[in-house]
Formats: C-alpha cells, sequence, structure tokens
C-alpha cells in the first residue's frame, strides 16, 4: 500500500483522502495505524500521528451531518455533539470538514449513530458533496451545447488547449455522474442489509482499495497538468502559467487553511482572498495573452504584389494574421489593404467616368479584404463552419440597392445562382455562394478539404477578388 508520509520526528503526516461513503474504512486504517504504534492525533493537511507503543484501539469515524466542507476544526455544534459521545464511552479526537473521528475509552460503549440514521448521515452529506462538484462542470457543458447551437463554439474547436479543457471538463462530468449512480446504488444495497438485519459496514476491506484511497489525492493535480502540458506542447506559455498560477495558489489556500485549522469565518475570509487572486490572475492572462496576440500579428505583417491583366497591378500588405491550430484542423483570419495602382481603365473596377464609359478615371483605389479559412480533414467539421460561419455571415449582408454600381452589385438573385454555379466548375469546387449587399461583396467558396470565407468592398469583379485573395493564402 502506497503512502504519502511526512515525517516529522515523532510524529508523521499521511496525505490521504477518504470520501463519506468510507468512513469506516477510514476507522479500520486508524487502528491499523495503532497497532503499529501510530496514534491518530488530529487533521492537519493530512492525517498526524504520533508515535507510542503499539495498542488495540477501537475508533469510530461518523459523519456529522450539521458539519460544512469549510469546516476544518470542530464547530460549536460539533463540541456538543462530542461531549454527548464522550458520556456515551467516546472521546472525541478531532473533526474535518463533515467527518468526526471518536476512540472507543469503554468496551461497554454502544454505537455511538443508529444504523438507519447513519446510513441517512453518510447517504446525504455524500450526495451533497458531490452535487456542488457537478454543479461546475455541468455549467460549462450546458454552455458549451448553447454555443454549439449558434456556431461560438469554432473558437473552441481550433485550439487544443480549449478542446482539452472541454475533454477535461466532460470526463468530470461523467465521473461526478457516475459517482451519484454509484452513490443511489450504494444506498439501495445498504437498505436491503439493513432489512436483513446484517452489520452495515460503510467503505471497503480490500487492500487494493484502500491503496487507491491514499494515492487519489495527487490525481486531482491531473487535470491541472494536462492543461498546462497542453498549453506549453502549443507554445501558449501565458495560458501555462496562468494554469500552473491558479493551481499554486488554490494549493496554497487550502494548505493554509488545515495547517491553521480555519474556523469557517476564517474560511470564508480566505475564499474571498482566494476569488480575488483568481480574478487578478484571469486579468493578467487576459491582458498578457492580448499583448502576445498583437506581437504575434506584427511579426506576420507581409507584402504582396499581384499582377492583373497586363496593365493593373494590386499591392497587399497583410496587416493582421491570426491562427488557431488544432487536431481537428486550422483556422485562419487574415485582414488585407489592398492598393490598386494607377490605370487607364479596367473592366475589373466598377463606377463610370465622366463620359459614361464604364471605366475608372486614372487614380489609386485603397480598400480591405477579410479572409477567413477553414481547413480539416473532417468533412463533417467543414460542412458545420459553412454552415455556422461562412452562410451565417452571408445571410448577414443586407441584399439592397447599392450606391456603388457594378456589375456585380446589379445581379439579379437567379444570375447570382447562375454565376455561384459556374464559378463551382470552374473552380472544382464543392459549392461556391455569393452575397451583395450595400457597398460590399461577400463570397464563400467550400474546397475540398478546406472552407474559404472573403469579404471586401463591391468594385470589385468577383473571379478578380477570388484570384487576389488566394494569392493571400
Amino acid at each position: 500500500m502506497r503512502q504519502e508520509e511526512v515525517s516529522m520526528g515523532n510524529r508523521k503526516r499521511i496525505l490521504v483522502f477518504y470520501r463519506y461513503t468510507e468512513c469506516d474504512s477510514l476507522a479500520a486504517y486508524l487502528e491499523e495505524m495503532a497497532r503499529k504504534g501510530w496514534h491518530f492525533v488530529e487533521w492537519r493537511l493530512g492525517l498526524v500521528f504520533e508515535k507510542g507503543a503499539p495498542a488495540d484501539v477501537v475508533y469510530a469515524v461518523e459523519v456529522f451531518p450539521q458539519g460544512k466542507e469549510d469546516d476544518r476544526r470542530p464547530g460549536e455544534e460539533a463540541e456538543e455533539y462530542g461531549e454527548y459521545c464522550e458520556a456515551a464511552g467516546w472521546q472525541p479526537v478531532d473533526s474535518w470538514k463533515k467527518f468526526c473521528v471518536f476512540r472507543r475509552t469503554r468496551k461497554d460503549a454502544v454505537p455511538i449513530v443508529p444504523p438507519k440514521e447513519r446510513l441517512q448521515n453518510v447517504w446525504k452529506a455524500e450526495g451533497a458533496y458531490r452535487m456542488n462538484r457537478l454543479v461546475s462542470p455541468l455549467i460549462l457543458i450546458s454552455m458549451w451545447i448553447l454555443s454549439l447551437v449558434d456556431g461560438q463554439i469554432l473558437d473552441w474547436l481550433f485550439s487544443d488547449v480549449l478542446l482539452a479543457g472541454i475533454l477535461i471538463t466532460s470526463c468530470s462530468l461523467l465521473i461526478e455522474l457516475y459517482k451519484l449512480l454509484e452513490l443511489g446504488l450504494m444506498y439501495l444495497w445498504k437498505t436491503l442489509q439493513l432489512k436483513s438485519g446484517r452489520e452495515l459496514f460503510f467503505g471497503s476491506r480490500s487492500g487494493l482499495i484502500t491503496g487507491w484511497q491514499h494515492i487519489r489525492t495527487w490525481c486531482y493535480m491531473v487535470p491541472f497538468i494536462l492543461l498546462a502540458a497542453v498549453a506549453g506542447i502549443t507554445g501558449q506559455y501565458v495560458l501555462m502559467w496562468a494554469v500552473i498560477a491558479l493551481y499554486v495558489f488554490a494549493f496554497v489556500l487550502e494548505m493554509a487553511a488545515d495547517l491553521r485549522k480555519t474556523s469557517r469565518d476564517q474560511g470564508a475570509i480566505l475564499s474571498l482572498v482566494g476569488m480575488i487572486a483568481v480574478t487578478a490572475v484571469l486579468l493578467i492572462y487576459i491582458v498578457a495573452a492580448g499583448m502576445a496576440q498583437e506581437e504575434s500579428w506584427d511579426q506576420q505583417t507581409d507584402k504582396i504584389t499581384v499582377k492583373i491583366g497586363d496593365q493593373t497591378t494590386v499591392e497587399l500588405e497583410i496587416n493582421q494574421a491570426y491562427e488557431r491550430e488544432s487536431i481537428l484542423g486550422t483556422r485562419r483570419r487574415l485582414d488585407v489593404d489592398y492598393v490598386f495602382g494607377e490605370e487607364t481603365g479596367s473592366e475589373m473596377t466598377g463606377g463610370t467616368d465622366a463620359e459614361g464609359t464604364g471605366k475608372e478615371p486614372d487614380r489609386e483605389r485603397t480598400g480591405d479584404i477579410t479572409v477567413t479559412v477553414y481547413e480539416s480533414d473532417c468533412q463533417q467539421l467543414l460542412e458545420y463552419c459553412w454552415r455556422k460561419d461562412v452562410e451565417k455571415m452571408l445571410d448577414a449582408i443586407w441584399d439592397g440597392s447599392s450606391e456603388i454600381k457594378s456589375e456585380t452589385t446589379e445581379l439579379t438573385e437567379t444570375e447570382k445562382q447562375e454565376l455561384a454555379k459556374e464559378l463551382t466548375e470552374e473552380l472544382q469546387t464543392i459549392r461556391v455562394k455569393i452575397e451583395v449587399g450595400t457597398d460590399q461583396l461577400r463570397g464563400g467558396i467550400f474546397y475540398p478539404g478546406c472552407v474559404l470565407y472573403f469579404s471586401s468592398d463591391a468594385y470589385w469583379d468577383v473571379e478578380t477578388l477570388i484570384s487576389v485573395v488566394e494569392n493571400c493564402l
């Protein structure tokens, strides 16, 4: 059986974690330690034992219904309860949360709590503990389900760290649901044992289970370690240090509460301090992550020259490039400024000159292009991206008359559909959709393995804009 021990001369501390449904296993463990000459003294960041002569000591561990999860030492109600039990032959040793440990002082001492009431105490305490642990993952999962409906979850699907968060939270939810089911089955089984007159034992006498009780305390570190590891592997060092800082804060506060054996009021103050610390870490992370993102954008600034026809060039400057990558695929967003070179007139520009020739006077024209690209080997994910992001953006545009007159803005709905069909065949894509609104031209292209969305002003000819966009990628 593996134990985490801290030696303190004639004392030693063992870090263990028992559930309320294992209170008899805890009592059996204390009795085993007493036979080895280690006698339980108190709860203080684990079980503290004091060296003495080996003895056969009988312990009872009860679940005190008036106790609180924040209790680190006996409260007023627990002390009164202990005085009552001491008169009945059970000396109170210490209490922690809803646990109360007693040492038998008289051989004729009767059980502290009747079996039926004891079952109720254990069931209610464990049930309340499990329900509290269920709240956070349930809220998060509900939020993700809602974001799945409206497409907001796309920000999570293209980040390994956020995907790891979803996975860890989902596993936590399933574990807590399983524990609640296990608790319900235990209650039914213990009730049947009561009716058959059998003695109740809460916990397990198996050495394997007992060994697990001594190492599972450290399993609570696993989610934090996994999240920090994924953040570090993917290069998100700000998030990695934020996760580590949050865990360190939580550990220090828990250690302080246990070592000082805080009262309920002191525990409330520590909880408030913890909330302030968590808020501060989150704010620092948001600011630092924003600065890191801006620096990343600055580093990705690039300039491209695209030749259109014999007389026209387009200067493209990628002033912001944002990319997220996960095991599911990649999401990229580009904000591009463009400058048309001087020209003598071109069919690819909208507007008219003074003579109404349909060609733009010689001048430079500037504007911007927004491009979003989804790449993935998962066809279902790309369909979801198309439906929840691309089509949503295209349908949001107002399809009214534009002040900028060009060939594209004057297309009817039927003509736009025919153009999209032609482009689909020409580009060998799955589908193309074009929408035009006031001064805006937007389009979506569904390539095999890639979904592309672009938006710019309505001066552009569609095929020319697509050609320019492809040069940005």
